[in-house]
């Protein structure tokens, strides 16, 4: 059987696409023209930034279009959502988008914290990982 490390990241960005959509479709969906895609998906190069776009796009984390690991296919949908967005704004702080953003006030942060922890206490993993 074939691992999701044995595909290149541009079979693995067609796999994620799906026969439902297009490469015009998932261009719209990035904000790429049809060109990048299909450049990506041929293997042809492609920037953090580009994989980052594609991967949103997909739904999916870019550390599974690199084949770092495999779909998180049995994974609930409100988890897989949870860790789509929580990767999402690790990525995102990584390759600098959004650093311009104040963060809000010790206090306001201090109160989140606290509310995030006891959501995960209770055992609620999806609203723990939900931004307030």
């Amino acid at each position: 059987m074939t691992q999701w490390t044995d595909y290149t990241t541009g079979e693995r960005i067609k796999l994620l696409r799906g026969p439902d959509m297009t490469q015009e479709q998932l261009a719209e969906a990035s904000g790429l023209s049809v060109a990048t895609i299909r450049k990506a998906e041929r293997n042809l190069g492609g920037s953090l930034q580009t994989l980052l776009r594609i991967s949103a796009a997909l739904h999916a984390d870019v550390s599974v279009v690199l084949g770092q690991r495999a779909p998180h296919r049995a994974m609930h949908g409100a988890d897989r959502a949870m860790m789509r967005e929580l990767s999402r704004a690790v990525h995102d702080t990584a390759a600098g988008v959004g650093v311009d953003v104040q963060p809000p006030p010790p206090a306001e942060l201090a109160a989140g914290l606290t509310a995030a922890w006891k959501t995960y206490r209770s055992g609620d993993f999806v609203g723990a990982g939900v931004p307030l």
